[in-house]
């Protein structure tokens, strides 16, 4: 135990006690505060560090010194900190407080104006932009560093340590000194027989006392009293008095054994164990709240009042203090698959939704752009039908009312997304008002659509809304003549400079090493070897023992395909390239084989359908032959025949080059031809969460046919853009040569031939195809992604934590604490009965103080009793222990009932979530499907003329909304998972943390492949075995049987 500072001092007195006196004299102004300070530091981190060595709850590290980059960190002086910020109305106090003048130097350390760490910004790992970035990884670092939560856990822990100290010093030896001094003067009437006198006393009454307290209850105490009286008056004398005592108590009924004078030290040196424990399943929670937002539960706990420097008497009060130590965390409640996480999850499930919901406005723009198309091409021409301008105009009004409520909604979960940060970074202890950016690769495997392409979405859907606002402004109101001016001349110039973003999207698109379709392709080759493995496992099992040889021989074929397929393609451009032309000719025969059955055809000949065709060699026919075709429609009928001689040559000749061409382009790759085995698979647009390997296949093997046709397509048609680009701008400045000297109605034709609908059709088509692609890789995306298998029978989880799981060690020990009050208050019913021995002895001179005699001394033996007349407090506090303990008993088994139903909702919901991604999965793909038919419908109508059909816009609407809302729930089904797996290796014990405190995935989760990570010591009983079980433990029967809820 500590001594009181003391120093020597040298001189020499004229009495004979003198130098007594110099050996007694007390420091006067003790030891600097900092020493009592670091002595407490010392002895705590030695007590905490006797429990933590346990492997299973080992803290690494552990100290409650704030580092120096943390905002809570202290720059001052701890024992001498400056005062801080007082409101003025109250410091009035301070200085005079009921008319009182208050102490003067509550100043002297200075004060401060601001209690955080002063220079905590400069140590924060900002970008050049000055914004904290933050993944998964810092965001956990960062809540370590700052957060105040975290902080309390350890420095409760420190001052539980500190209650060790107190109760473990009350079985040490502990000295006492003090020593006395007074100066007397009595006048000559206080005591007429003696006189006047003066009188000088030093007194240590005692001078040293050493206490000492045992574990059998007994107690010994010894003293040395000594007493220095002067006499400098009267009789002018010096004498001395010396007594050196001892005494010793032994209880023998109350107060005494081990089982109540132990109580208290046994009951601190539990709980700071509990709370070592507690402090790391805490560490772990930690992390967890940290990533979900699911709270991180009880920490370190202490017990005041009931032990350490706050416990005088133990009453048996104390047990409702257990219930802290940590009860059995909860779960995501059961419920229909996915929710919204919170935490740093929750943020990026946040952002996803918000980029999903950007994307759902790209498209509905997009659709309300080319319906605005539609019907400017409507209002410049006499419809067949009157009601097609009326129609098309209320499709428009559907198709903004629908993008205006999307924009409302993306603004409001901006909003709202900008609330949940400020809360997050207050729950890492950061200020809301610094600048963070939350970026984390986490999502991308679920994210179906690739964050790059959302700006070319961005910018497309931009340039549309701007190409025709120029257009708009360019055409006359209705009724209104148009009229040639300098706004008219600088709109087309802005119109022709707006077309050279199209390049630069292009570029975005096709080239360089990070181009968007590289991006894509490496999510095709993700599909091709998930392809791959379900090849793989159909043919094993058709060639298994109740195989089948037609299935075998089919996916052996199929096997082979693949295989020439991959050798053809690769991330280089070259096949791309070389490809690019096969659809193009292919549906081009098809055209103009179309054509050339109409012209066979009596009456009225239709050839208009190839001047807006979707392909563009198509389009290249019918300019080629425009003249032709017109004078076709404007001829009579019996002036036709020549006419269509020539068109039927022409086309001939046309049709053996486009074959031509087509068998060229097979002839290298003949594996175009067998895709289409794979290419007209039908569609499962049905739910099915169980389904059949060969249905699985064909839908793989429809969905890479897909992936392969539109990488045909899409990156020819891009790879054209910068020759129409340029086809466009030569015609914008035709017209702006010619358009002072055309008439209102020629300006007008010249605009519709050349560039209104044609650049808006264009602009609609790149951001059809940029949709396209978008699409094409959610659906792979869709197929690839899986989950991380947890497969665990609830009541082999219920094992698992009960032997990993701290807050369940804590609990069985909670309830021994409890059990033992019941020994320690019946203790109090029992008589008193003391054995009391005690003696001193006394100096012989009163001159000398050193003159010790035995003759002097005396010794005392004796019993002291008390018989239990009144135990009524005693009693009443020890049938509350039993009664405590009963409820103590009932709330443990009622621990063990919520961490039983915990798991199993947790498991369950684990496996409604498997389900239930399935059949988002499945509702991607049924969404897709909309969009994919929508726009199928929609080239039929234009390819043939007809106008957009009533239900047009709301069918488009639909479409993008259930794409929409099945993005969103296949995110969400997929975070809920993700969180329900932290959770559960939380909540079975097992988790372990790497040396930043951040989660080490288990991977699968199951009796069949343990939980990578954790390693096996065949001597701990807490550590899972590859079964998942305590070493040792044998899985009983019931827990093999494959049920649920039962």
């Amino acid at each position: 135990m500590p001594l009181p500072c003391a120093r020597q001092a040298e001189g020499i007195r004229r009495s004979h006690g003198g130098w007594l006196l110099l050996l007694v004299i007390p420091c006067l102004v003790g030891c600097p505060r900092a020493f009592y300070r670091n002595q407490a530091d010392s002895e705590a981190y030695a007590i905490i560090e006797e429990k933590n060595t346990h492997p299973h709850w080992q803290m690494p590290d552990y100290s409650i010194a704030i580092d120096p980059r943390s905002r809570m960190f202290n720059p001052y002086d701890p024992d001498r900190e400056p005062m801080p910020q007082d409101d003025p109305t109250s410091h009035e106090f301070m200085l005079r407080v009921d008319g009182k003048r208050g102490y003067a130097h509550w100043m002297a350390n200075g004060q401060i104006s601001d209690v955080q760490n002063p220079q905590w910004h400069i140590y924060l790992p900002l970008d050049e932009d000055g914004v904290l970035v933050l993944d998964a990884r810092r965001a956990v670092q960062m809540a370590l560093l700052h957060s105040d939560s975290y902080q309390r856990q350890l420095e409760t822990l420190y001052l539980s340590a500190l209650d060790v100290s107190f109760e473990r010093f009350r079985f040490d030896t502990q000295f006492f000194g003090n020593y006395s001094t007074h100066y007397r003067s009595d006048g000559p009437l206080r005591n007429p027989a003696v006189g006047p006198q003066s009188v000088l006393a030093l007194e240590g009454l005692p001078v040293l006392q050493a206490r000492r307290a045992f574990a059998t209850g007994s107690e010994m105490v010894v003293g040395f009293a000594n007493s220095l009286v002067w006499q400098f008056s009267g009789p002018n004398d010096y004498s001395t008095s010396t007594v050196l005592d001892f005494t010793l108590l032994q209880p023998l009924l109350r107060r005494a054994g081990r089982d109540r004078v132990l109580e208290r030290l046994t009951l601190s040196e539990r709980t700071l164990l509990a709370n070592v424990r507690q402090m790391e399943r805490y560490r772990r929670a930690f992390y967890v709240e940290v990533l979900t937002g699911r709270g991180a539960g009880t920490g370190a706990s202490r017990q005041g009042g009931v032990f350490g420097a706050g416990l005088e008497g133990f009453t048996g009060l104390g047990s409702s203090a257990f219930v802290r130590l940590g009860t059995g965390g909860t779960g995501p409640a059961a419920g229909t698959g996915g929710v919204q996480a919170g935490g740093f999850m929750g943020l990026l499930q946040s952002e996803q939704e918000i980029r999903n919901q950007r994307d759902n406005l790209n498209a509905l723009r997009s659709n309300y752009f080319r319906l605005m198309a539609n019907l400017r091409e409507l209002m410049t021409t006499i419809p067949e039908q009157s009601e097609s301008i009326v129609r098309q105009r209320l499709q428009v009004a559907q198709a903004r009312t629908a993008m205006l409520n999307a924009e409302s909604r993306l603004i409001n979960s901006e909003v709202g997304y900008q609330s949940q940060l400020d809360a997050f970074k207050i729950s890492l202890g950061l200020p809301p008002d610094l600048c963070v950016r939350i970026e984390d690769p986490m999502l991308e495997r679920v994210s179906l659509i690739d964050p790059q392409i959302r700006p070319i979405q961005d910018r497309v859907s931009d340039l549309q809304q701007r190409v025709g606002d120029v257009i708009l402004e360019l055409l006359p109101a209705p009724g209104q003549a148009m009229v040639w001016d300098d706004a008219k001349h600088l709109r087309l110039l802005e119109l022709r400079d707006l077309l050279d973003e199209v390049r630069e999207i292009r570029q975005a698109m096709l080239v360089g090493e990070d181009a968007q379709i590289r991006r894509i392709l490496a999510d095709g080759m993700k599909l091709a070897r998930k392809l791959r493995e379900v090849l793989e496992a159909r043919y094993a099992e058709a060639t298994g023992p109740n195989g089948d040889e037609a299935a075998a021989a089919a996916a052996q074929w199929d096997r082979e395909l693949l295989d020439r397929i991959l050798q053809q393609i690769s991330v280089s451009d070259d096949w791309l390239y070389r490809l690019s032309g096969y659809h193009r000719w292919r549906d081009a025969l098809g055209d103009v084989q179309r054509a050339e059955q109409q012209l066979t055809a009596e009456g009225l000949i239709e050839l208009e359908w190839m001047r807006t065709d979707t392909n563009p060699i198509t389009r290249q026919l019918y300019r080629r032959y425009q003249a032709d075709i017109t004078e076709l429609r404007q001829v009579e009928l019996d002036q036709r025949q020549p006419i269509i001689q020539r068109l039927r040559e022409a086309f001939a000749t046309e049709r053996q080059i486009f074959s031509d061409q087509l068998a060229e382009i097979l002839d290298r790759d003949p594996w175009l031809v067998d895709l289409d085995r794979w290419r007209y698979s039908p569609d499962d647009v049905e739910v099915l969460t169980d389904q059949p390997l060969q249905i699985q296949l064909r839908r793989l093997k429809r969905l890479f046919a897909q992936f392969i046709d539109t990488m045909i397509d899409v990156p020819g048609k891009l790879n054209e853009l910068p020759e129409k680009v340029d086809d466009y701008q030569r015609r914008i400045d035709r017209l702006i040569v010619d358009g002072p000297d055309l008439t209102p109605e020629q300006f007008v034709e010249r605009f519709r031939q050349d560039i209104s609908p044609d650049i808006p059709q264009e602009l609609v088509e790149l951001s059809e195809n940029v949709l396209l692609l978008s699409l094409m890789q959610a659906r792979d995306r869709a197929e690839t992604v899986s989950l991380v298998d947890v497969d665990l029978h609830p009541a082999m989880a219920l094992e698992i934590a009960r032997a990993n799981r701290r807050d369940w060690m804590n609990r069985r020990a909670v309830l021994v604490d409890t059990w033992r009050l019941i020994e320690f208050n019946a203790d109090n019913l029992e008589s008193n009965l003391d054995v009391v021995f005690s003696g001193d002895i006394r100096n012989r001179d009163r001159n000398n103080p050193f003159s010790l005699d035995s003759s002097t001394g005396t010794l005392r033996v004796g019993l002291r009793f008390n018989t239990p007349l009144i135990r009524l407090s005693e009693r009443n506090t020890y049938r509350q222990a039993l009664i405590e303990y009963q409820q103590a008993r009932r709330s443990y088994y009622q621990f063990e009932d919520a961490i039983n139903r915990n798991l199993r909702d947790t498991l369950r919901t684990v496996k409604l979530n498997q389900q239930n991604f399935e059949i988002r999965r499945e509702a991607v793909r049924a969404a897709d499907l909309q969009i994919e038919l929508n726009e199928d419908i929609r080239r039929l109508q234009e390819a043939s003329r007809q106008p957009t059909g009533p239900t047009a816009a709301r069918d488009a609407v639909s479409a993008l909304s259930d794409l929409l809302q099945a993005q969103n729930d296949f995110l969400s089904v997929w975070v809920t998972y993700e969180l329900l797996r932290k959770t559960l290796d939380l909540d079975l014990g097992t988790m372990q943390l790497d040396p930043d405190s951040v989660w080490i995935d288990p991977g699968p989760i199951g009796p069949a492949t343990g939980y990578v990570g954790v390693q096996v010591d065949l001597d701990d009983p807490f550590w899972p075995g590859p079964a998942a079980l305590p070493i040792g433990s044998q899985m009983p029967a019931w827990c093999q049987e494959d049920v649920w809820g039962d």
